[in-house]
């Protein structure tokens, strides 16, 4: 994912263009949401999907659903400082 995303991330942490949405943030909610479901109808608990799950509500939330997925650390980078 790195070898396809870096350059647009790259761009993003730069403050540029990424270039078209490729991967919204609504639609890998949706994914993180659906691999939640999926491994709990296993009895399985995954520890990492429902805290980026929550991520990405509260990105949506504040109006950047629509948005590319290279919103994501952009922001978590900005926040820390």
């Amino acid at each position: 994912m790195l070898k396809n995303r870096g350059p647009a991330l790259a761009a993003a942490l730069q403050g540029k263009d990424v270039g078209p949405i490729t991967v919204d943030i609504d639609a890998m909610r949706k994914d993180l949401r659906t691999m939640i479901e999926e491994a709990k109808s296993f009895g399985a608990d995954l520890p990492s999907p429902p805290a980026r799950c929550n991520a990405t509500t509260r990105l949506s939330g504040d109006g950047l659903g629509g948005g590319d997925i290279t919103a994501i650390p952009v922001r978590w980078m900005k926040k820390r400082g």
